[in-house]
This record gives C-alpha cells, structure tokens and sequence, in this order.
C-alpha cells in the first residue's frame, strides 16, 4: 500500500512538473520550462513526451546538440515517434543552417 501512495505520488508530479514547464514555454519562459522539464525528467526518463518536449524549448534557445541528444534518447525508446523524428530533422536542419 505504501508503496503504490509513493507511486501515484511520483507519477502526479511528474504530470504537474511537465504541465508547468508547458506553461512557462507558452510563456516564452524558456529557463524556467528548462528546469521544469528536468524535474519530470528525473521521476520519469524513459518518457517520449517529456524528452521531445525538452527538446523543443531547447531547440528554440538554439541549444541543438543539446536537443539531438535528448531526442537520440527518445528514439532508442520509439524509433518510429513521428514528433521525435520531426523535432531530430528540423533541429538537424537548424544546426547544420547555423553552420553554412
């Protein structure tokens, strides 16, 4: 019983942290949604969800390796995620774009 109380504990934060990083980056709050992700990310780093999100708002602070990492991780976990396939090319785009 204590144990499941703790996993439904860590699950909702998880959820909480991820709807509070989504805020900040509607926001335009790109450290903040930075930081929030990083927490769901800690309770949960096998989420797909999670991991493209990260990828996203650092790929908008033009972090690109930073994000083709985090979405390398992603597709090891779903090799065939549409968004994470997506968010890989046009952030491939963008660094090699900065680079010409």
């Amino acid at each position: 019983n204590y144990y499941k109380k703790v996993l439904n504990i860590s699950a909702n934060f998880v959820k909480n942290y991820a709807k509070i990083a989504k805020a900040y980056f509607l926001e335009g709050d790109f450290n903040s949604a930075n930081e929030y992700y990083e927490k769901a990310i800690e309770y949960s780093p096998q989420n797909i969800k999670l991991l493209i999100g990260y990828a996203r708002i650092l790929i908008e602070q033009k972090d690109y390796k930073t994000a083709l990492r985090k979405l390398r991780t992603a597709s090891k976990i779903d090799d065939k995620n549409l968004d994470c396939l997506h968010a890989a090319f046009y952030a491939n785009y963008l660094l090699a774009k900065e680079n010409i």
